[in-house]
């Protein structure tokens, strides 16, 4: 079984990275008391679903466990909890893509909340990745909404909350989800290699390398988990076989070419084409991210990351470079081609009234050390 499947979270406690909405939904467990419509945004892999799927569990689990604390937790034996757990959805609970809904599959499920429940206490709605329903889908849905029925629960995720309608929003209780910080990504890797037992047996240098699959995934806890897998079975053990097999731009060489990028030294395009333009772009835009943040005084909790920020956020070239990075970002919703990423990096070099420079020296930076 995969590892992201074999240890996705069964409890509000086993959830990462969201210490206060997990306690809110621990205290309304006691009672039961979880709003009619219930709203997850937040990025891929932060936990939308699997936070919906305990709160399904939950609400129709025959059996709920009870914490000393005074939390419930679903039993994930009974037919109700089993059937969510192996995602069946063959009782009360109704799983939709809604990337493949339109509007009369929204009015059709009007008659699933009409009538009472048949196998358990309360009928469940479930609508993922809600963004990709059409306006009429969404108008829909918001009649739907208008008059909630009892024991009928709607859950709704989203990766991209500015595309729910307004009054959709204000009928639901929104839960935004940040982004799972990699240190706390890089605590569950370390604890999935001890349930597996494994932890004792791959090199001391993989235990370091886990912080990299963690800021790579970038808060995406299932991805994170994904990589890792891959690491144990094809044996990825060091730093550098990880970069390799990956694909991922470590920090010496994601600095130095923006250096080059700031100074505006052509042979930076040499190193673009000995790489992948996407995932330059990716390490880059995370990099510049944190120089402007010390650039303007937030704190970088990061102490290994300082020395080298430091040396790129008094460079003069840089509001303009981010101007050129948001571009891409714009661009890179709708394509991706890495030929428009480079003609965005050569308007960079044509911006007038800044010379460009034909060469410059070597930066050597020393290696990380975490």
């Amino acid at each position: 079984m995969q590892l992201s499947l074999k240890y996705r979270p069964r409890t509000f406690n086993e959830i990462i990275g969201h210490t206060g909405l997990t306690k809110e939904l621990n205290q309304r467990s006691k009672q039961l008391d979880f709003p009619q419509v219930m709203l997850f945004a937040g990025e891929s892999g932060c936990g939308k679903s699997t936070l919906g799927m305990i709160v399904s569990q939950l609400l129709n689990c025959h059996n709920p466990k009870k914490t000393d604390e005074g939390f419930l937790e679903p039993c994930q034996i009974c037919p109700s909890c089993m059937d969510i757990l192996t995602e069946s959805y063959s009782r009360n609970v109704f799983f939709k893509d809604c990337s493949s809904m339109g509007k009369d599959d929204i009015v059709k499920l009007q008659d699933l909340v009409s009538t009472q429940p048949i196998f358990d206490n309360n009928t469940i709605l479930f609508l993922e990745e809600a963004q990709e329903l059409s306006q009429a889908a969404l108008g829909a849905t918001l009649k739907l909404l208008e008059k909630p029925r009892p024991h009928t629960y709607f859950i709704l995720a989203t990766t991209q909350l500015d595309k729910i309608n307004k009054a959709i929003q204000s009928r639901a209780q929104l839960y935004k989800m940040k982004k799972v910080s990699y240190q706390d990504i890089a605590a569950l890797l370390f604890e999935l290699l001890k349930r597996e037992g494994i932890d004792e047996s791959v090199p001391d240098s993989f235990i370091e390398s886990l912080f990299l699959l963690a800021e790579y995934s970038d808060g995406n806890v299932r991805q994170a988990v994904q990589y890792l897998e891959r690491c144990i079975y094809g044996e990825y053990f060091t730093r550098q076989q990880i970069l390799d097999e990956f694909g991922f731009m470590d920090m010496n060489t994601t600095v130095q070419m923006l250096y080059k990028l700031l100074k505006k030294d052509v042979s930076f395009f040499k190193d673009l084409d000995a790489t992948d333009t996407t995932i330059f772009y990716y390490a880059s835009w995370k990099t510049l991210l944190d120089v402007y943040k010390r650039k303007i005084g937030v704190e970088i909790k990061d102490e290994w990351k300082i020395r080298f920020l430091d040396g790129l956020k008094n460079e003069p070239n840089l509001d303009a470079l981010i101007n050129v990075y948001n571009n891409i970002f714009q661009v890179s919703h709708m394509i991706k081609d890495q030929v428009v990423y480079s003609k965005l990096f050569i308007d960079y070099y044509s911006i007038p009234n800044i010379p460009v420079m034909q060469k410059s020296n070597e930066i050597k930076v020393r290696p990380i050390r975490k």
